[in-house]
Parts: structure tokens; C-alpha cells; sequence
């Protein structure tokens, strides 16, 4: 019966792949939302057609990036991975994302991948756990983020720790310096990771200080902070003894204009790779992927670090219209805080903002941004997307001049605007479906 529930799935699937590349539809999720209704036991069912190493990566920023990256390094020769490279995090995500592998490639029925690197969405996670067991749980972090439907950091710790509950035998890869996720493992194996400390080499980089209270994890007193890397990032410590773990692979990083080099001290080895990335939270997210692959054995890294291409939006500067262009995701306070701390004083800036249901339909966290570096831009600022009016109320109160800030409404004439008018370089800042609506410009068809 499994069997022919298998094969009546996977005919379904490539129906409906076939349907949705004959009508250019957009098709991330598409399968996966008929098959978990259609075959509501699909993920079991196929779970035992898959032996390789499954991996999960969750957090509040850079699950794309550091999922992707994983993916990147298991690759070899040798080695197959499934991965869902676009995004879809939740649980039709995932499924869609199995069933696209399994249709492509019959073959994984009889000889499954060797890696499963599955994305996966905070509040997923313990929805994804009893159909398909994991051997490894990789957390970034834990940061506020679509307060609309998380409510808070606590509620999605329960969501976390639920689902690790669920699969006794997970490896949880967790960052020392973020006393919100350190502390999740519980009786789970755990592999840690954190840095010791940061050398800026450019003059110009601007050392990201705490300027919030963060509380204690176990009794909620605020906690005591030796060295502050970015938000509740860093080397902490609390009165009632809750304090930063000793990581298994301690960092050393030095970050220069263009690119990183990180020192990693793992007993009595040392690794030292040069990383194409200069933010302090995409380089944190680069040393999660390493050290989940360097427990998995792999060695010799270099060549596939400099292989490595982001995801569209997640950090990426290309020359287009022969104006140098970056793209940076931002979707929540503390990731925009730090791109805020880079910006390029004589760039254009284009802002995003949408409030649809990827995005979080509550926008109030754009009050949180500090928007004080755009005051001194020698640039204009294009503001636009469903959000954009409050936007530029928040730019306003921000003290940016308004002068200099132009409002255009719908994202493809903003984006128009912006490449007609510019000078010199370029920064976009969409958060998540303005992101998505920008890379339909024909200008980013080819990254």
C-alpha cells in the first residue's frame, strides 16, 4: 500500500511540475500544499527512502545563507545533496522541495542523496520532527521578528525546544555568544561555536555597541556583558552563574573592506579561511555551515568558500547598468541596524518595505531601525513598496532631510527611478517579499 501511495504521489508531482512550467507559475509550495492533502502521510512515507544525513537550519536571520552554504561544502564529486536552495521554509516548503528532488531524479528511490539540508522555519520545526527525524538541528540565532505571529523570543524557544524533544538522538550546532539559543541542547549532543574577538582593518567600519538590556535565559535578570559583538551577541555572564560556554571552535576574525579571515581553534587544530563576507552576522552564519560541516569530516574548505554565491538579496554587490549595486535583506531591527552601520555615505539607497504575510503584517519594528547613518548620505533616498509612506514618516523623524527622500510607490517604477537617476553606486534594502518583487526587474533577471 506505501508503495503505491508512493508512486501515486510522486506522478502527482510531476503533473502538477509539468503544469506549473507550461504556465510560468511561481511553484515553491504548490506541490507541497496538494500532496499534505492529498497523501497526508508523504513525508513518512518517503522519509524511508532517505538515508543520507538530514540537517535542519532554523533561526531568526540567516537560514537561507547558512543552508545554502552547508549545501555548498557537502557538494562534491561524490556526494549528492537536497536542499531547498529557494527558500520555502515551511512545511509545504520542504515537502515541495523533497518531491521536486525525488521527480527529477528516480533514482534516489533506489540509492538515496547522501545529505538533506532542509531549511526550516522556527515554528516548523516541531511540524516537520515526527514525519522526518533529523541528525542535525543548526540555530543561528534568536532575535524579535514578526511579533504578529511569534509574540515573542520565549514562545519560539518553546516552539525550538518541542521540537528537540521530539528527536532525542538530534546534534544541535548552537552559537556561545547568544545566550537565547546556548542554552537550548538540553540532554541533546551539542556542538558549539563562538568568537573571542574582532579586528576591524578598515577605518571606516563601525563597531556595532549594545544599546539594549537583555535578560538572563534562566532567572530573567538583566545580563553582564565582557565583550559586545551585535545585539545580545557576545561574551556574557549572569549573577545567577548562567554565563557563555567554552565553543568547541573558537574564532578569531579580522574583517577587511571586501572580505573576512577567520581564525578556528578546534583542540589542538587551527583552520584559517578567508570568507567573501564583511558583515559580522553573515560571517557568524558562514562559521555555523563550516563547523556543522567540519563535524561531519570535511576538510579543506578554501575552493568551495570562493565558489560560494548568495542567494539573490541575502548579501550580494554586483555591477548592473554599470552601477555598482548591493542588495541586503533586511527584515527585522537587528539585521537592519548592521547593514545601517555599512552604508556607503555616497551611495543612492533604495528602501522597501511590504507587509504581507511573509513579511509580517505588524511594520512597526521599522521604528526600531536606526535610521541616524542616512542623515548624512550624499545620495538620494527612493522610498517605496506598500509600506513606503511609513517609511518616510519614520525617515522624517529620523531627521533625514526630506529633501533628499523621493517616495515612489509601486517597487518596479521605484527601482526604474533609482538606476535612471544615480550617479555612483547603489544600496536596495527590501525586506522579504519587497526582495521578491525587485528581482522581477529586468536589470537582476540574470542573478
Amino acid at each position: 500500500m506505501e508503495k503505491l501511495k508512493l508512486q501515486g504521489a510522486l506522478l502527482l508531482s510531476k503533473f502538477i511540475f509539468a503544469m506549473i512550467k507550461l504556465f510560468k507559475m511561481a511553484g515553491t509550495t504548490l506541490v507541497g500544499f496538494v500532496l499534505l492533502r492529498v497523501f497526508p502521510d508523504f513525508l513518512k512515507i518517503i522519509n524511508k527512502k532517505m538515508n543520507g544525513v538530514k540537517i535542519t537550519v532554523s533561526g531568526t536571520n540567516g537560514k537561507t545563507t547558512t543552508s545554502g552554504l552547508i549545501a555548498h561544502l557537502l557538494k562534491t564529486d561524490d556526494n549528492c545533496v537536497v536542499n531547498n536552495l529557494k527558500g520555502a521554509n515551511l512545511l509545504v516548503g520542504i515537502t515541495n522541495s523533497i518531491a521536486e528532488a525525488f521527480v527529477k531524479h528516480p533514482e534516489y528511490l533506489e540509492k538515496s542523496p547522501d545529505y538533506f539540508v532542509f531549511e526550516t522555519d522556527e515554528g516548523h520545526l516541531q511540524k516537520l520532527y515526527p514525519h522526518i527525524p533529523c541528525d542535525y538541528m543548526v540555530l543561528t540565532n534568536l532575535f524579535d521578528d514578526q511579533a504578529d505571529r511569534f509574540g515573542s523570543i520565549e514562545n519560539v524557544c518553546k516552539y525550538i525546544k518541542n521540537a528537540i524533544s521530539m528527536n532525542p538522538n538530534l546534534k544541535l550546532v548552537l552559537n556561545s555568544d547568544d545566550p537565547v539559543t546556548s542554552n537550548l541542547a538540553g540532554d541533546n549532543p551539542a556542538v558549539y561555536y563562538g568568537i573571542e574577538d574582532i579586528e576591524y582593518c578598515i577605518p571606516n567600519q563601525l563597531f556595532i555597541k549594545k544599546s539594549d538590556t537583555y535578560s538572563c535565559p534562566v532567572c530573567g535578570k538583566n545580563l553582564d556583558y565582557d565583550k559586545v559583538f551585535y545585539a545580545q551577541q557576545g561574551h556574557y555572564r549572569c549573577t545567577c552563574g548562567y554565563s557563555r560556554r567554552i565553543p568547541d571552535y573558537s574564532v578569531k576574525v579580522k574583517i577587511y573592506d571586501e572580505y573576512s579571515d577567520i581564525y578556528i581553534f578546534h583542540e589542538e587544530t587551527t583552520q584559517i579561511l578567508r570568507l567573501k563576507f564583511t558583515e559580522l552576522y553573515n560571517i557568524y552564519n558562514a562559521i555555523a555551515a563550516i563547523v556543522t560541516v567540519s563535524d561531519l569530516g570535511f576538510r579543506d574548505l578554501q575552493d568551495k568558500l570562493d565558489n560560494f554565491k548568495s542567494i539573490f538579496g541575502r548579501s550580494i554587490t554586483e555591477i548592473i547598468d554599470k552601477h555598482k549595486t548591493t542588495i541586503r535583506l533586511i527584515k527585522n531591527p537587528v539585521g537592519a541596524n548592521i547593514v545601517m552601520g555599512t552604508i556607503d555615505q555616497k551611495s543612492d539607497i533604495l528602501l522597501a518595505f511590504n507587509d504581507n504575510t511573509g513579511d509580517g503584517h505588524d511594520v512597526s519594528w521599522i521604528w526600531d531601525i536606526d535610521f541616524t547613518p542616512l542623515k548624512h548620505t550624499e545620495g538620494n533616498i527612493v522610498v517605496t513598496g506598500m509600506r513606503g509612506k511609513d517609511a518616510v514618516l519614520r525617515l522624517k523623524y529620523a531627521d533625514v532631510p526630506m529633501e533628499k527622500v523621493k517616495l515612489v510607490e509601486n517597487i518596479n517604477d521605484a527601482v526604474n527611478h533609482i538606476y535612471k537617476n544615480a550617479k555612483g553606486s547603489i544600496i536596495i534594502l527590501p525586506n522579504y517579499t519587497a526582495l521578491y518583487e525587485i528581482k522581477k526587474n529586468e536589470r537582476f533577471e540574470r542573478l
